[in-house]
């Protein structure tokens, strides 16, 4: 199999990754909207309105703009049920409380139950759709999740006049962000024990296509292939990433798909492009990624899928159990199996596969026996048929070698210049590694090594020449030992995990033998000197012509004295004389023509004499007789053919398949480097060198070589010259290949900049890593400590307490430490004046929550403490009367009160000033606790185990929690705090429709929720940096409690 040096070979290789790439990134984009009347029963002018009013503000659960997109949904939703009330019920669900993972939580989720036609689909079960509609503090949540919320509400509206076979139930929940409340209500709902599947709709990114994440099994899966959606996106690397930890944020496909009684089958679909802008301020609509076809992405996806769901019938929601294998081609069809199949085939194959190419080699070797001496024994004859091969064993390990370390040590140059490049430009870091790739596997392969070779008995198949061999390639067989040795490990390794991703290995090897077997094949039906000689035929000694033995070989000539080969300079008229010679001999060219030595003419080529006195004692054993023009041409033609199957079987299919995983890998890693975790930056790193070395690893045995064309052979009237008068066989593409590797390089690396721009500042240098549409993320939080005075139960002012308790506020900032250190904070006046006031000024330690990220603090100042809004009613104190309690120090944001009982069990009460979410903390874990909320039951806590924290969400404002705990030993001690996310920028009123509520106009009588520091963050932070939330709370107030 020779690499090609022709034209033809360099525009077919070309081609076919040019055919592949331009095929995968147009269909990576978002398909254009239909008109109003192909959108099958959606109205994407409605939702995009529907999506402006719901992404007006930040509205987390702690928000008074989440009650706003509460009633704003109630208004869209009720004409709907008031239109069919047989069959659409709608509830406000204000009762669904529940306590899970040592959180307390009260439920405000919205319900929707659209009745089947079947009323034998009962036993089916009903299909769940379930989006979130809070968002985080520091977004207004256009992606995450209000694009999955206006696409709820157009299934609802369309289901109610269109009615499926099966029950439909929609959960608009509330409390996603805040570890996954939302969902965690639902099922305490009476309506979840309906449902057997589920539809979760997320938003973990900025717009883009919708990716569906992961599902439980092919049962839902199915649901998912066209035509039911018209352009499915999805991967399960994607399942196996969170799977194996590397995502490390969460859906509440956890909460459906999880252990318990409540366990469903179900889908995960999700944005996943534009990580950097996600739960960002740029989660808006005017920076979302793809506009309104994003939007109508989500929502033909979701009404595809869940239209499937609702009309199948109930034997194929029974089968179809276990993991699966999925993946899209070309965003046209999805490719699925299960997991099972794939073990399958990998062991099978693995067994077969070695088997196989053993038989095959003994067969292409037997015959290749015909081009030895008959008389010797099979096994000679079969051992002398080995070809020696090395060298082209030593040119695929020595590429291999030089790829893995050469893209090591891009790894090692991006990690230690320009660590986080990959988050601006993952195409150009991606380009490097594939030009470099390509470069370092094509060089070894063009190079000449020494004339020296060694065999490995029965590892080759072919018996003739390696330059103008098909099927024989050392380079195909070495990497089917590759591929094959990676499955094999691969196999090994994931035998007791669901670990799909690996079908592109396998696909991989599977080709590679494929093309190995057409070569042995074609070998077996051609033979081997028919290869080497173009079509010539052997003929075996013992063949006499009449009466005269003819000798086929050498024929020795000795010149006469006089002649130009002789010892004098005459022109005589000897055996050796140019007159004396044939006419054949004559017309050949200088390099068939004669060789001297020893004044011997030695003539190569056939010559048929009659034995003379200078004829070898020892007999020739046959001949050699010269092809024909036509059957070296015909030869010709059925090698370039064998040459083209071997590419088509060898390299599309996994070239196509590492493609598809490389887009969704450049659009989904490189921005998670900003947001820590272990391995960071090398991580990332790995993944793509790994995709540039697989993406060109099928087209290696393919590449040019100095003995190696498809246009070898040589002219009928011609014998084949030695190796080393071959000509070179230039590839012109590794030129082109380095040029683009040192270019890519230079900008990445920020040489470029550097060396054009050095006077610069390094942010405006080229090569920088952080732009305004890939803005740095940096983890916002404000800690104020309650401090000073506390009194006991017995004192005089225990009813109308006077003290007033001192203050410390920190500002804290979270993110990669050179750029945090170095040009966020030196940018924020707070951090400018505490540095300069000289007491304790600014301080950075490394993250212990955020692996490779640093954690710097500061002294707020007294402008900068939060305010947490409230109309009246602060002032008085609550009549806590009990005995052997300790109360806190008034303060404006939270009232706390600690009791001890009994001996181990403590009361603590704990009310935050307009807000509903509010924590204890314990500096040494409980063995139980339960929460009592004011006017309310007990509601049972964490039972069995220890917990040192619990979280308390009141869908009340101003909630007074009543938590019991249990402790062992005399002592306890620990924090309570109360959360605040409001802050005025983000609660600045707008005409967009929303329904208004009690604190509608707070804002406007000065008494709405304010934080300083967090405008300032926004005002301040340089262009490529944008703030974000690092917990449930911007502000978290705290004070210490011990008792």
């Amino acid at each position: 199999m020779p690499g090609w040096s022709s034209l033809f070979g360099t525009v077919l290789v070309f081609g076919i990754y040019l055919s592949i790439l331009t095929g995968i990134l147009l269909t990576d984009q978002l398909a254009p909207v239909p008109k109003p009347t192909r959108q099958r029963g959606l109205n994407l002018t409605q939702a995009w309105a529907d999506l402006h009013t719901i992404a007006s503000l930040p509205h987390p659960y702690n928000s008074h703009a989440n009650d706003r997109v509460h009633a704003y949904l109630l208004s869209r939703l009720a004409p709907v049920a008031a239109e069919f009330p047989g069959h659409v019920h709608l509830v406000d669900d204000a009762v669904s409380n529940g306590t899970w993972e040592n959180t307390y939580f009260e439920g405000t989720n919205i319900l929707v139950k659209i009745d089947g036609t079947d009323e034998n689909a009962e036993d089916d079960g009903a299909v769940l759709f379930s989006a979130h509609y809070d968002s985080v503090s520091t977004s207004t949540g256009t992606t995450d999740d209000g694009m999955a919320v206006a696409t709820l509400l157009q299934l609802v509206h369309k289901y109610a006049r269109t009615r499926p076979r099966r029950t439909a139930v929609f959960n608009f929940n509330n409390g996603e962000e805040d570890h996954l409340n939302g969902a965690h209500a639902f099922l305490q709902h009476p309506w979840s024990n309906l449902t057997s599947t589920f539809i979760n709709l997320e938003g973990a990114a900025s717009g883009g296509r919708p990716l569906l994440f992961r599902s439980t099994s092919p049962t839902p899966l199915s649901a998912y292939l066209p035509p039911h959606v018209p352009h499915p996106h999805t991967n399960v690397l994607a399942a196996n990433a969170f799977a194996r930890g590397l995502i490390r944020s969460q859906t509440d496909y956890v909460v459906y798909a999880g252990a318990g009684e409540h366990t469903m089958q179900g889908l995960d679909i999700s944005f996943y492009k534009g990580r950097s802008r996600y739960h960002t301020r740029y989660d808006s609509v005017p920076w979302l990624e793809g506009g309104e076809r994003a939007l109508w992405a989500m929502m033909e996806t979701a009404d595809g899928a869940g239209w499937a769901l609702l009309n199948r019938g109930g034997e194929e929601e029974a089968k179809g159990a276990g993991d699966a294998v999925y993946f899209d081609l070309f965003g046209r069809t999805v490719i699925l199996f299960s997991l099972t199949a794939l073990r399958v085939f990998d062991v099978v194959f693995l067994i077969t596969a070695p088997i196989l190419m053993l038989i095959l080699s003994f067969f292409t070797r037997l015959s290749a026996t015909t081009s030895t001496p008959r008389g010797e024994g099979l096994i000679h004859r079969l051992w002398s048929a080995q070809p020696k091969h090395g060298l082209w064993w030593l040119r695929f390990w020595v590429a291999l070698l030089l790829t893995v370390a050469a893209q090591a040590g891009l790894a090692w140059v991006y990690a230690r210049f320009n660590p986080y490049i990959v988050y601006s430009s993952p195409y150009l870091v991606l380009l490097s590694a594939l030009s470099l790739a390509y470069a370092t596997f094509a060089i070894p392969l063009a190079f000449r090594f020494p004339a020296f070779s060694f065999s490995f008995p029965f590892l080759h198949t072919s018996t003739t020449s390696p330059k103008t061999s098909t099927a024989s390639s050392p380079r195909l067989l070495p990497l089917f030992v590759l591929t094959y040795a990676l499955l094999l490990t691969t196999t090994l390794l994931t035998r007791h995990a669901p670990l799909g991703g690996t079908y592109p290995l396998s696909a991989l090897a599977a080709c590679v033998f494929a093309g190995w077997v057409v070569g042995a094949v074609e070998e077996l039906a051609l033979g081997p000197r028919a290869e080497e000689a173009g079509g010539a035929e052997w003929e075996e000694e013992g063949e006499e012509e009449g009466e005269r033995r003819m000798v086929t070989g050498v024929r020795f000539e000795v010149p006469e004295p006089g002649t130009e080969n002789g010892t004098g300079n005459g022109t005589g008229t000897g055996i050796g004389s140019s007159q004396a010679r044939s006419p054949d001999f004559q017309s050949r060219s200088p390099d068939q023509q004669a060789q001297t030595e020893n004044g011997i003419e030695i003539r190569e080529g056939e010559e048929e004499t009659e034995p003379t006195e200078i004829t070898p004692l020892i007999a020739q054993h046959g001949r050699v007789h010269p092809p024909t023009r036509s059957r070296t041409q015909d030869h010709k033609i059925v090698r370039t053919l064998v040459w083209v199957l071997q590419l088509l079987l060898v390299v599309p299919l996994p070239v196509m398949l590492f493609a598809h995983v490389g887009v969704m890998v450049v659009g989904s890693m490189g921005q998670g480097v900003g947001d820590g975790g272990k391995g960071g930056v090398v991580i990332v790193y790995t993944v793509f060198s790994l995709l540039a070395i697989f993406f060109l690893l099928p087209v290696v045995p393919f590449l040019p070589s100095p003995s190696t064309s498809l246009s070898s052979l040589p002219p009928p009237t011609q014998t084949q010259t030695s190796t080393a008068k071959q000509p070179a066989h230039h590839n012109p593409l590794i030129p082109l290949s380095l040029l683009t590797f040192a270019l890519t390089l230079a900008y990445t690396s920020s040489l470029l900049g550097t060396l054009l721009t050095p006077l610069s500042l390094p942010a405006a240098r080229l090569g920088f890593p952080f732009t305004v549409n890939a803005p740095l993320k940096i983890f916002f939080e404000q800690n104020v400590e309650v401090l000073g005075a506390r009194w006991e139960s017995s004192s005089s002012s225990a009813q109308n307490p006077n003290v007033t308790a001192e203050v410390k506020a920190l500002t804290i900032l979270r993110g990669v430490s050179y750029y945090l250190e170095r040009m966020v904070v030196p940018a924020l006046p707070s951090a400018v004046r505490a540095a300069a006031d000289g007491e304790g000024g600014v301080e950075c330690v490394d993250d212990e929550d955020r692996v490779g990220l640093k954690r710097c603090w500061w002294a707020s100042g007294t402008g900068m403490y939060p305010q947490p809004g409230s109309e009246d009613g602060w002032d008085s104190y609550p009549e806590w009367n009990e005995k052997n309690t300790t109360y806190l120090s008034r303060n404006p944001w939270l009232k706390s009160s600690v009791t001890r009982l009994e001996e181990g069990k403590v009361r603590i009460r704990l009310q935050g000033r307009n807000s509903r979410a509010c924590r204890v903390y314990f500096e040494s874990p409980t063995s139980s606790s339960s929460v009592k909320v004011k006017k309310w039951s007990v509601v049972n806590g964490s039972g069995e185990g220890t917990t040192d924290l619990v979280r308390l969400w009141s869908r009340t404002w101003g909630r007074e929690f009543v938590l019991d705990v249990e402790v062992e030993g005399g002592r306890v001690g620990g924090r309570v705090a109360c959360e605040w996310v409001e802050y005025a920028s983000g609660m600045t009123r707008n005409d967009v429709g929303v329904v208004g509520g009690e604190h509608e106009g707070m804002l406007e009588r000065g008494k709405g929720s304010r934080i300083p520091a967090y405008e300032e963050a926004l005002k301040f932070f340089p262009r490529w940096a944008v703030p974000t939330k690092v917990a449930d709370g911007l502000v978290e107030v705290w004070a210490a409690f011990e008792v």
